[in-house]
């Protein structure tokens, strides 16, 4: 079964989770750009999106690094 680079932050901070989960989603933005738009306005671009960062998955990682960020301060 796979385990998820969070399951070992289960038991840590709310700033420790939320900074796991940043990096994670930093990554994961990162292999956004290998991919090929398949839904919704990029689709119609296919190969020209090979490259970019996904326009969600960047919306997604700047929400939770926003939050680690805030959360952080505290």
């Amino acid at each position: 079964m796979h385990q998820s680079p969070l399951d070992a932050h289960s038991a840590a901070s709310l700033p420790d989770a939320l900074a796991a989960a940043a990096a994670t989603a930093e990554e994961a933005l990162e292999a956004t750009k290998a991919m090929k738009a398949q839904h919704g306005k990029a689709a119609a671009f296919q190969e020209k999106t090979v490259g970019l960062q996904d326009a969600g998955a960047t919306v997604a990682y700047l929400l939770i690094r926003s939050k680690a960020e805030f959360v952080g301060r505290a």
